[in-house]
């Protein structure tokens, strides 16, 4: 599903998990990734495994009845009872396959990115991030017949993305809604495209390649189209404001006036665009000599803790474009947290010039938010002595954000 940010995506898919519409059918199992898993104290595991709900209260009843500290109390028909409801929990138990679900648990996530040792760990112990790869597992995990996925691929890393690409396309009998902006992973899954443009929603086959160029050859010839009508109606139009007085002429004056109003009734639609969004980076204002950032012999890592990375020798200037890549763990943050001196070195030297501005998005910037407030009180919160707060709306305005947003 596939439209502009603010479009209505999300609202739609949630329409659908909430059975709102009128129509959609009940018996089908709908599930869609939660935005991250609360943090609580519950281990990861147990969250994925609390999701089979069937499971997780037979479970609870079949402890209960093998509890033997009230044993000597009950009556022979009590325990005969309570034997038969122990064979019909173990046969339902055997039948959903309950001893299969914390492999299976384990497998995803370790296909989403989880090491062993942190099945255990509870979840408050991870960031907005890795709360969100539990969604995304627990939803996997309940196999359901619709699973909708919003931005599945915000805070997977390549090998996870890989495997979330594998496992999505080994769903045979599952239909998958999926709300994303990654054009490689969209390509490489999905085999139709729902474009929500202007209330309205049109179904296309294919990837989202295919669509951006079946979309592209359509609006080329509506707009061909839309052209040459508005060409021929233009043409009947002079002759009707040329002739409509003449007294000879009024009659078919008049059955041209009708030919255009049919034909504005039945004319090609308007070819819809969706406005671009143009970042525009200011120049600096004045040159800083190289390097403006640098680590030199720099032992990097954490108070406390062992050195993740040792000897690097890290230059930044002006025209520096660097990608950081590498599994998660590897120490990609820590080396941006060492060149801004947010962590202090264990060992060798750091530079960083005092004219130099330098701005942060990171992966969890949500985090760092209250979002209880506005794009405006955040804007006024960060400068508060900025004037005027005026240029704080064209600012954000550039960005989409206009009027009530």
């Amino acid at each position: 599903m596939i439209g502009r940010n603010g479009i209505g995506k999300t609202c739609l898919i949630d329409a659908i998990s909430s059975a709102e519409i009128d129509g959609f059918p009940k018996n089908i199992h709908t599930l869609q990734v939660e935005q991250e898993v609360e943090a609580d104290d519950k281990s990861v595991l147990q969250h994925i495994l609390d999701c089979d709900v069937e499971r997780t209260e037979l479970m609870a009843e079949m402890e209960e009845l093998m509890d033997e500290s009230g044993e000597k109390k009950k009556t022979k028909k009590e325990k005969n009872a309570e034997a038969m409801r122990m064979a019909e929990v173990t046969e339902r138990l055997e039948f959903i396959e309950a001893d299969e679900a914390e492999g299976k648990a384990e497998e995803i996530l370790l296909g989403v990115g989880f090491k062993e040792e942190e099945f255990d760990k509870p979840c408050r112990a991870f960031s907005g991030g890795w709360r969100m790869r539990i969604a995304i597992a627990k939803v996997l995990f309940c196999d359901p017949e619709i699973l909708m996925l919003d931005e599945p691929t915000n805070h997977l890393d390549l090998p996870a993305l890989i495997w979330l690409e594998n496992y999505i396309a080994s769903l045979v009998d599952t239909t998958i809604i999926i709300v994303s902006h990654a054009r490689d992973f969209l390509d490489a899954i999905c085999d139709k495209m729902i474009h929500l443009q202007g209330r309205k929603l049109t179904y296309w086959t294919g990837n989202f390649s295919q669509f951006v160029k079946a979309k592209g050859e359509l609006d080329n010839i509506k707009e061909k189209a839309r052209a040459g009508e508005q060409k021929k109606i233009a043409h009947m139009q002079t002759f009707v404001d040329r002739f409509k007085a003449n007294a000879k002429l009024t009659t078919l004056a008049q059955s041209r006036m009708k030919a255009i109003a049919k034909m504005q009734v039945g004319m090609t639609e308007e070819v819809m665009q969706d406005p671009d969004v143009v970042f525009r980076f200011p120049d600096y204002e004045k040159k800083i000599p190289c390097p403006c950032m640098r680590l030199q012999d720099a032992k990097i890592g954490y108070p406390g803790c062992e050195p993740i990375l040792n000897k690097v020798d890290f230059d930044v200037d002006l025209d520096t474009r660097v990608a950081l890549i590498g599994p998660n763990g590897a120490g990609k943050s820590t080396i941006v947290k060492a060149l801004l001196g947010d962590i202090e070195l264990f060992d060798g030297t750091r530079v960083f010039h005092n004219r130099l501005k330098v701005g942060i998005f990171t992966q969890h910037h949500a985090d760092s938010y209250d979002l209880k407030k506005s794009a405006m009180d955040l804007m006024t919160e960060k400068w508060p002595d900025f004037k005027p707060v005026e240029a704080f709306r064209a600012h954000l305005g550039s960005f989409g954000l206009t009027g009530n947003l």
